[in-house]
């Protein structure tokens, strides 16, 4: 393996030094080209550059990376400028027109963002400490879930102004209907109780009958219970054994001294 050239020895050496390198001299940019190629930051080239202005004659190479390096797309974006001690405003430009594209996306991101949050927050309910005041009462029904007594009836029945008070059409109206749907139902009331009287005719104060009912018919034509018929086995045994079921009976009290003729005559 041959010795380093003086050369390389003296061009790493300067790698190794760059971040406090600011200055070239007259040193051709060909000498120093894997030196300035290591440079990261390129504001550390364009301080070169302002102090040796011959490196920015050739630098173009090292704008091209550090273009293609921090713009997206920088292909599309690519200027060639016409001095080629201008690849420093290229760039400079190219990353202003970037910053400020980011910072457009930023505020389209965040107007959108807000705008979600904001349709979420008019969606999500919400919990209060209290019932929040309403506005005037009359005419509904309910009040904070309680019956409203300014303008309930029942159960959610809105009161209807008679027609004398009704200031409104819309007022006078409802209370044309409501009178009439109560004569209605008045008439209906009537008719049902004059046809129940003219059914049961004038009372006078008290039923009238006119016909005895049907049970009271039936009981009154029916026959009178007669005696009741004894069978006629039950008749005949007590034809045959009647005298010895009479004598078996007195014959047990002559026993005592006061039998029957059936208790004499079994003595004979």
């Amino acid at each position: 393996m041959p010795a380093p050239t003086l050369t390389s020895i003296a061009q790493r050496a300067c790698v190794r030094a760059l971040p406090n390198i600011t200055d070239v001299s007259d040193i051709p940019y060909e000498l120093l080209r894997p030196v300035l190629k290591k440079i990261i930051n390129p504001a550390h080239l364009r301080e070169i550059e302002q102090n040796s202005p011959h490196i920015g004659d050739a630098d173009a190479e090292l704008w091209r990376a550090f273009i293609a390096r921090d713009i997206p797309n920088w292909r599309e974006k690519m200027l060639e400028p016409k001095n080629p001690r201008s690849w420093g405003k290229v760039y400079r430009k190219l990353i202003r027109e970037e910053e400020r594209a980011k910072e457009e996306q930023e505020a389209q991101l965040a107007a959108a963002m807000s705008g979600i949050k904001q349709e979420k927050d008019a969606n999500r309910a919400q919990y209060v400490q209290k019932v929040i005041p309403q506005g005037s009462s009359r005419g509904k029904a309910f009040i904070d879930g309680q019956p409203n007594p300014a303008a309930s009836t029942g159960w959610g029945g809105i009161r209807v102004p008679s027609l004398k008070n009704a200031k409104r059409g819309p007022d006078a109206l409802a209370a044309i209907r409501k009178q009439s749907s109560q004569a209605a139902k008045d008439k209906g009331i009537y008719k049902r109780q004059d046809t129940f009287n003219h059914r049961m005719g004038p009372t006078n104060g008290r039923s009238q009958i006119k016909a005895a009912p049907d049970w009271m018919i039936r009981e009154k034509t029916k026959p009178a219970p007669g005696p009741t018929a004894v069978p006629a086995r039950a008749e005949a045994q007590g034809r045959e054994g009647g005298t010895a079921g009479t004598g078996r009976f007195h014959g047990e009290e002559g026993a005592d001294g006061k039998g029957s003729r059936a208790g004499s005559g079994g003595e004979k």
